[in-house]
């Protein structure tokens, strides 16, 4: 009897190390699932400029903090369809993170195109300026002239 129970104890720790050694493994998965969505949401709001990549994003959010709950309490089948319900959304969110470079590259290329048009516009109006102020400077000196020409006889 004494074996039996034995056997029984010594069952029950190996279920409960194997259960145990299960929880971990599952948590530290549903972990770096969790990461890797945090990056993809960090990287896709960033660049984001759609509506539907910005909701994207909002539901990214919004399920990760949901999967975060599951994941403390170790539900692992809730967090399981959690992570099924981000697919679609972490799919698009990956790409808008992905293509995040070329976006930011395009952004301070417009950025930087503005700039030189701006300063191309100053140019401009500043040369207009200038070519106002001469032709009112050349206007008086004319007139002055005719004025001097006129009072001297030439």
């Amino acid at each position: 009897m004494k074996l039996f129970i034995v056997s029984v104890l010594l069952l029950l720790t190996q279920s409960a190390l194997a259960q145990s050694a299960d929880s971990f493994q599952k948590r530290q998965e549903f972990s770096e699932f969790a990461q890797s969505v945090d990056s993809t949401i960090r990287g896709a709001s960033a660049v984001a400029r759609t509506q539907k990549e910005r909701g994207d994003v909002r539901t990214l959010q919004f399920l990760l903090r949901d999967l975060n709950k599951h994941i403390a309490a170790g539900n692992w089948a809730q967090a399981t369809d959690v992570r099924n319900k981000m697919r679609a959304a972490l799919a698009r969110g990956g790409a808008v993170a992905a293509d995040g470079p070329r976006r930011v590259a395009e952004q301070q290329e417009r950025r930087h195109q503005e700039q030189l048009n701006q300063q191309n516009r100053q140019h401009q109006e500043a040369m207009r300026q200038r070519d106002r102020i001469h032709q009112e400077d050349m206007l008086q000196r004319y007139q002055l002239q005719y004025l001097y020409r006129m009072r001297n006889g030439y």
